[in-house]
């Protein structure tokens, strides 16, 4: 390191959690065996960093800038889809017909999804 160089760190980590209630008809979640469900229960973390050096210098008679470093973002993800009916009750949870985990993971930007359905017998 010199005094031309810069040398610049961030770390980043994060929650999100919501639940949305869809206006999806009772009709087309029941005709539908595939269907995700009108209620989205959403739970997300995610975390990553950064690193990198800036060497700026001149060179010829212009600025030269040079940028090297690292970064790594992960993210996990959990989704449930409920219905939103319980009955003849509109508007409310219903039975979990969904369940979807999701994780990513940078530089290699590998996705890993894993999912089970009601329908299909879980």
């Amino acid at each position: 390191m010199s005094a031309n160089d810069d040398l610049s760190a961030t770390l980043y980590t994060g929650h999100r959690a919501t639940t949305q209630f869809q206006a999806i008809p009772q009709i087309t979640q029941q005709k539908a065996p595939l269907y995700p469900g009108g209620v989205i229960d959403l739970d997300r973390a995610y975390w990553g960093f950064d690193a990198h050096v800036t060497d700026t210098r001149p060179l010829l008679g212009s600025p030269l800038q040079v940028v090297a470093g690292i970064n790594y973002d992960d993210l996990a993800e959990a989704r449930k889809g409920y219905l939103n009916y319980r009955g003849e009750q509109l508007g409310v949870e219903g039975r979990c017909v969904e369940t979807n985990r999701i994780t990513c993971t940078t530089p290699t930007n590998t996705c890993r999804r894993s999912g089970i359905r009601a329908s299909d017998g879980a």
